[in-house]
């Protein structure tokens, strides 16, 4: 047994004893330690915890380039939850995918890393040089394949053809600017009017490449098939593709300078806006036709009559209701 003195006092005590009889003053500076204690080894565990816990997401998530904060992504992973950025760039390849996006040109990245695109055109980086860029390109892929339409026909329908599909691209997107422009406005959007012009020469840019890629086809069949009818639903349905295209390019973008400017998108409104721009583009291919013309013959323009349509159910009635 063990005796101490606590306030004059002689009281006993052992091991498991934490107060005084007597006046039960509890030994305070034992207390002071133990949480002192307690809470260094809660901060141990809190810090390892972190650091595991960063350990993880370097290894089991992704890193968004534009916002640098670490994510959940699968492969249905569109944007990122945090700054709706629709880039994912593995922590890992971040630098590999950097050096390799620097050796591209505009056309690469708007077909490899388009995103990258969108967020130099949100950015507002080199907007004359992406417009020049896709101005020219698209002059000179639309101009081949508009030659390639011609060769049917041959001898000055070629010129005249290489020439028209340009003209009919450009002049639906001179046309339908504005109102793209003015809706963006409307919506509360941010957008410039040199980035809403560069987000329609992506699109007129995809639509002429694509359409380039259908070239070799036309030829073959130019010289395989005596047929107008299914040349010219040939060229319709190479036409449609490269426009579909086109404008899933294009609503994507809009959808992210929508976003990264803050508001959200309105698809009613790119919607309408869209069914214009096909509506025009239609009316334009109407207007310069023919673009095949007869086997040699050049035509430059035919006579204004009927409409586009019309012409579409006839050339279908050709091919599938012919005798």
């Amino acid at each position: 047994m063990v005796t101490e003195k606590t306030e004059d006092k002689y009281v006993n005590v052992d091991d498991n004893s934490k107060e005084c009889p007597n006046c039960q003053i509890e030994d305070k500076a034992d207390q002071t330690d133990q949480i002192h204690t307690e809470k260094r080894t809660e901060e141990d565990k809190s810090e390892k915890s972190d650091q595991a816990d960063q350990v993880h997401a370097e290894k089991t998530m992704s890193v968004c380039p534009s916002c640098n904060k670490y994510v959940n992504v699968d492969d249905d992973s569109k944007e990122c939850p945090n700054c709706h950025s629709l880039l994912f760039l593995d922590k890992k390849s971040v630098d590999h995918r950097m050096e390799k996006i620097k050796s591209y040109n505009l056309g690469q990245i708007l077909l490899r890393e388009r995103e990258y695109l969108f967020e130099k055109i949100y950015q507002e980086e080199d907007l004359k040089s992406q417009i020049k860029f896709f101005t020219l390109y698209s002059l000179l892929f639309s101009f081949v394949y508009g030659a390639s339409v011609g060769m049917y026909s041959g001898y000055w329908q070629i010129i005249s053809s290489g020439i028209k599909v340009p003209l009919m691209l450009f002049g639906t997107l001179a046309v339908c600017l504005p109102a793209l422009f003015t809706f963006n406005i409307l919506l509360g959007s941010k957008l410039s009017l040199g980035q809403t012009l560069s987000m329609l020469l992506v699109s007129t840019y995809l639509i002429s490449a694509i359409m380039i890629s259908f070239a070799p086809i036309l030829l073959f069949f130019t010289f395989f098939t005596g047929t107008h009818s299914f040349f010219s639903l040939l060229n319709l349905l190479f036409s449609v593709i490269s426009g579909g295209f086109g404008i899933n390019i294009l609503w994507r973008g809009l959808r992210f300078l929508t976003i990264k400017s803050g508001y959200d998108p309105n698809s009613v409104i790119i919607k309408i806006w869209t069914l214009i721009y096909m509506f025009v583009g239609t009316q334009f291919a109407w207007l310069l036709r023919p673009f095949i013309g007869d086997r040699g013959q050049f035509m430059l323009f035919r006579e204004m009559e009927g409409n586009f349509y019309i012409y579409l159910i006839n050339v279908v009635k050709n091919i599938f209701l012919k005798p």
